[in-house]
């Protein structure tokens, strides 16, 4: 778990030290409505629910306006992720302090839990994965214009920065954990227990794996932290175990549905015998997560 405090509070410091409350630079001239710098400053300066929801609406009307060029919708995306996370308190100060705070604990405390509980961002999971999909949307467009530069089929540019790359990654890998602290209490060993005991191994996977999809959050969030270049080999391979064992969960879960068995770490679920499935999906749901925390708690 220490490990993973550590990247992620270097994580917050490499943001911090990019910017101290926007990704965008600041500049002393008035910025007249309609230009592109106008929701520039408008970040600068937001600090509440309303002046977040302004920006949101305006890179909303730059993404629907169809004379809009690929470059600047995929510039108004960046600025609608920002401004999501922003209208629910999520900055660039507040993820270090968070972070920074787990830092701190003692090593009692932090052994107590694991990245699932101890990390802890007062937002709905539904603008967390907002912002991640906007993000992803300029990653996308980025992506398009690079390939059709190589064609010479376009001269437009647009390249995420580093800020932008790793904010995002914090945008998908928030959503993540706040998705599964919705349904699961997870122990210091990886021990999971339903947080709503109505519920079932069986239809929370179905809402982790279909509808949040935090699998592919998770892999998208790896992605644009890998991206930056910013992380050591190790580093890296801590943050990829995230998606690595949320990629068996999808896989083991697709096991289940088709009735099937599914091998893990060496181990075989049998999810073929109607009357037994269930309780091998919360032994397989454990045996998730307490990889989890096995790395979590090096």
């Amino acid at each position: 778990m220490r490990n993973l405090i550590l990247i992620l509070f270097s994580i917050s410091l490499l943001i911090a030290q990019g910017c101290a409350t926007s990704l965008y630079s600041e500049e002393e001239s008035y910025f007249s409505e309609g230009s592109e710098d106008y929701i520039v400053e408008l970040l600068n300066d937001a600090t509440t629910t309303e002046s977040y929801t302004t920006i949101i609406n305006y890179a909303q009307s730059i993404i629907d306006d169809e004379n809009a060029t690929s470059s600047n919708v995929a510039s108004a995306y960046t600025y609608m992720g920002e401004a999501l996370l922003g209208s629910e308190g999520v900055n660039l100060i507040s993820i270090l302090e968070d972070v920074s705070e787990l830092e701190s604990m003692s090593q009692d405390d932090l052994e107590s839990g694991n990245i699932f509980d101890l990390i802890s961002i007062d937002a709905s999971a539904d603008t967390l994965k907002a912002a991640a999909d906007a993000f992803s949307s300029a990653a996308s467009i980025e992506s398009a214009l690079q390939s059709s530069r190589v064609l010479k089929n376009t001269e437009s540019t647009f390249e995420m920065s580093k800020d932008q790359r790793i904010l995002a990654g914090f945008a998908n890998t928030l959503y993540v954990i706040q998705a599964i602290q919705l349904f699961y209490d997870v122990d210091s060993s990886g021990s999971v227990t339903l947080i709503n005991e109505s519920d079932t191994y069986a239809t929370i996977s179905a809402s982790l794996i279909g509808t949040y999809a935090i699998h592919t959050y998770a892999a998208s969030g790896f992605s644009h932290f890998e991206v930056t270049e910013s992380f050591t080999t190790e580093q890296l391979e801590i943050l990829e175990k995230v998606t690595t064992a949320l990629t068996s969960y999808s896989e083991g879960w697709a096991a289940y549905d088709a009735n099937t068995s599914y091998t893990y770490k060496q181990q075989v679920y049998d999810f073929s015998v109607s009357g037994t499935k269930d309780t091998v999906l919360e032994q397989f749901i454990d045996a998730i997560f307490q990889e989890a925390s096995s790395w979590c708690l090096e």
